[in-house]
């Protein structure tokens, strides 16, 4: 069912990983050790309403039990917390305009395929034979594929797919939602699952164009978070912040990048205090340090 022996993990994916673990790590950051969050304003309050909802589950196996009570609380009508007993599709759209449909499995298989699937990614999530990320993505195409439910399968996958990344160590992805970079990707999304469903089909599973689709979704949704706090850097209140540091921030605004010695240059502060400086700002999330010794360079997050 998985088909995942032969998987090639090209650069760009490899590229686009990095840059999500980058992005986690300065997220933890500013969770840790500041009030960072605050830059986000609502968003913070949004994401960490979502997180405390997900914190039970973090820790726990995903089951089917889990799994049909998370359907009826975010799924509610006739059919939720239930399997699907009909045949049904999986209809793909963006801005009310059909893209297309996928078939999914007869009702009389789910069961068997749903806990196949649910078994796999519990285990293969501790295992870590595979990068989590690559976990979620495999489990995303294949619950989709299954759409075990008689409705909001997609609505739930997308649900799913964020408390995994809890699950995993991703605590930014609570805080944006994954709605628009799925409606953005609609045309890819639906053209790639239905790709990696005919490569099934014909015996020889290819990963490669769903790969590439879900790790865009993902890179828009971390892009949004890293907008929202870039902005929140440029308009937050800096009258409590020591002139040496707002100056140090204004030279990296502009430049995107700097070394010790460039920075000394432009602001004409002293070594030592620079040094400090810029370890506050790390320290609070602000800015990051790339390298060691003196290859050491800085830029905003």
């Amino acid at each position: 069912m998985i088909g995942l022996q032969s998987l090639h993990i090209k650069p760009s994916l490899l590229r686009t990983i990095g840059q999500i673990e980058t992005f986690n790590g300065l997220w933890n950051g500013l969770d840790d050790h500041t009030t960072g969050l605050n830059l986000l304003g609502d968003v913070a309050a949004h994401g960490a309403q979502l997180k405390s909802l997900m914190e039970p589950l973090k820790n726990r196996e995903l089951t089917l039990d889990i799994l049909l009570a998370l359907h009826k609380t975010f799924c509610p009508g006739e059919d939720s917390g239930a399997l699907k007993n009909a045949e049904t599709n999986l209809d793909i759209t963006h801005n009310g305009q059909h893209i297309g449909t996928l078939e999914t499995a007869a009702p009389e298989d789910v069961p068997a395929l749903i806990t196949k699937l649910l078994g796999w990614t519990n285990e293969a999530l501790l295992d870590e034979a595979y990068h989590p990320l690559l976990i979620i993505a495999v489990f995303t195409a294949i619950f989709l594929q299954i759409s075990p439910f008689q409705n909001g399968n997609l609505k739930l996958a997308r649900f799913l797919i964020v408390l995994l990344m809890l699950k995993a160590g991703y605590r930014y992805a609570a805080f944006a939602s994954l709605d628009d970079a799925f409606d953005d990707h609609a045309q890819q999304f639906f053209d790639t699952l239905a790709a990696h469903q005919a490569s099934i089909e014909e015996g020889k599973p290819d990963w490669q164009p769903w790969l590439a689709c879900f790790f865009s979704i993902l890179a828009q949704h971390y892009d949004l978070l890293a907008l929202q706090i870039n902005s929140g850097i440029q308009t937050k209140a800096v009258a409590d912040m020591p002139a040496l540091s707002i100056a140090l921030i204004d030279v990296l605004q502009k430049h995107k990048r700097a070394t010790m010695k460039f920075l000394i240059d432009e602001t004409k502060g002293r070594r030592s205090t620079i040094k400090l400086r810029m370890g506050e700002l790390v320290d609070a999330g602000l800015v990051i340090r790339h390298g060691a010794g003196r290859g050491v360079w800085y830029s905003l997050i």
